[in-house]
């Protein structure tokens, strides 16, 4: 048989006889593995932050989107809302609104945590404040036309709208809105005032200025915003406004100067 396997080219395979004294193993050498990647750290779980109740920095459309959203969630928070009706076929009122919300948020975690997302949304947009400074400006002309006299007689028709976008520029803001908007509000506030004193007709500015029918919510606008600042960002805020301190009080109007002076003793 081995000859025929030779004649045929395949060779026998013959067992080695092992040397003497030198050991065997008896089982195959199990192979080793090294693992390069050291085991990754157990993802520790953090904790959302903290939310603070309370529903400055939503506009009305944001607190009725956050009402909808834990009603759908929360259904039982319908009897919630049913106490903050003024009466049973009434609608909720903004303010009705805000308390609604709130009660929820103190009941349910999920509802205050989104608030916080949303108040985060509504106040990373950076508000400018260019339309209302243009609206204010051509309410300031819009009587040019007419003679001195006509003018007097209608200021009203100036002096009632330009103040509701005094007051409704600094409304639009809270604690929480950007910083952005916060000085974009005071040069708003600070180029509607310049204009009634250095671009009104003679008569208008007699009415807004001469017999004070704008000075205060002018004063009380400006003042709103700065209190919505601290530290060095006040400061600037300050010294952007301070024109139209000047301006003010060289009319006998000293309720922002004094603010501002008190402001600048305290920091």
């Amino acid at each position: 048989m081995p000859d025929e396997l030779a004649r045929i080219g395949i060779r026998p395979t013959v067992a080695q006889t092992p040397a003497a004294g030198v050991l065997q193993p008896t089982t195959p050498a199990k192979r080793s593995t090294v693992d390069l990647d050291p085991p990754s750290p157990k993802r520790q779980r953090t904790e959302p932050a903290p939310v603070e109740l309370t529903t400055d920095g939503l506009n009305a459309a944001a607190v009725t989107r956050v009402l909808l959203t834990a009603v759908g969630k929360h259904p039982e928070t319908r009897e919630i809302i049913e106490l903050h009706r003024p009466t049973i076929l009434a609608g909720l009122s903004e303010d009705g609104s805000r308390k609604a919300l709130l009660a929820i948020a103190q009941i349910y975690n999920d509802v205050l945590q989104e608030i916080g997302v949303v108040r985060e949304q509504e106040n990373a947009q950076v508000q400018r404040f260019e339309q209302d400074v243009a609206g204010a400006i051509r309410l300031l002309h819009s009587l040019d036309r007419l003679r001195p006299s006509q003018q007097y007689e209608r200021s009203h028709e100036i002096q009632h709208p330009l103040n509701e976008t005094l007051e409704d520029i600094s409304s639009r803001l809270s604690r929480f809105s950007s910083l952005a908007s916060k000085f974009n509000a005071l040069a708003a506030l600070s180029r509607i005032g310049l204009a009634i004193f250095y671009d009104a007709d003679g008569e208008i500015r007699k009415a807004l200025i001469g017999y004070g029918g704008s000075t205060g919510p002018l004063a009380e606008s400006v003042i709103s915003v700065l209190e919505l600042l601290e530290g060095d960002d006040k400061v600037a805020g300050m010294e952007d406004a301070r024109s139209l301190s000047d301006a003010l009080a060289d009319y006998g109007y000293s309720e922002l100067q004094d603010y501002m002076d008190e402001a600048e003793a305290e920091l």
